[in-house]
């Protein structure tokens, strides 16, 4: 469901600028603490607090607009994954809707950045999921045009390359989806970053769903077992554990 997919969008971080491998992050200390306390520490209360203060002091400093957007951005998606954690709707909507501030903020600080167009539209989405499937839908076009505008931006921004994947294997033909476009975007990003443990493990529910288990199930212990990936500290802390479920699954 629609619902559903917007819901795996967001928890994860892709290198910075969406491009292969991840960037070095420099600039103010705030803003590598920011990013440390986000990517690589446990996904904690006290730590997503701390990375957006962190990300917030950075964004407030002299920073040139294209590195406060990012900021901006990130912290958007540290609201939103300090929402995440709640368990109640009414605790977590107040976190969706900070996130969305920060990742507007985001955008209007530099509209040329494809991360802050990405995390607007994960950040609209999680909030609209939040809502109800109406909602969702009712946003859908906002949504797949904030990811869309990102890769515009940067036509090799993984974050955005895999959501429209996952918004175009749900749509209807109808609507706009297309299997084919949808597994095309997972595998464009593999062959870029064949270390992307997010891309192989959204390919291979692709090709589950799609009756190729035995690739599916390939990819999945791929991801597992991936000795360099990317992202470290996202795969310790979502990729691993989701491939460890899928393999159940897929049994």
């Amino acid at each position: 469901m629609m619902v559903a997919a917007l819901l795996v969008l967001c928890t994860w971080t892709p290198a910075e600028d969406g491009g292969p491998g991840a960037a070095v992050v420099d600039g103010p200390a705030a803003l590598q603490d920011a990013f440390r306390l986000l990517q690589q520490e446990d996904n904690t209360p006290v730590n997503l607090k701390g990375s957006i203060a962190a990300f917030g002091k950075a964004a407030a400093s002299p920073l040139p607009a294209r590195e406060r957007a990012r900021a901006l951005a990130f912290q958007g998606l540290a609201h939103m994954r300090l929402g995440d954690l709640e368990k109640t709707p009414a605790a977590r909507t107040p976190h969706y809707e900070a996130a969305m501030a920060s990742t507007q903020a985001a955008v209007t600080a530099d509209a040329n950045s494809a991360d802050a167009w990405f995390y607007r539209g994960a950040t609209v989405g999680r909030w609209a999921q939040q809502k109800g499937m109406v909602k969702a839908l009712t946003h859908l076009g906002e949504i797949r045009g904030a990811f869309e505008k990102a890769l515009q931006k940067d036509p090799h921004h993984h974050g955005a390359l895999l959501a429209l994947g996952i918004m175009e294997k749900q749509i209807p033909t109808l609507m706009g989806g297309s299997t084919t476009r949808a597994e095309a975007r997972f595998r464009q990003v593999l062959k870029e970053d064949p270390h992307h443990t997010r891309a192989m493990l959204d390919l291979a529910e692709f090709l589950h769903e799609d009756g190729r288990t035995d690739e599916a199930r390939t990819w999945v212990k791929k991801a597992r077992d991936e000795t360099a990936p990317t992202q470290p500290g996202e795969w310790r802390k979502f990729d691993r554990p989701r491939a460890l479920r899928l393999l159940e699954d897929l049994r």
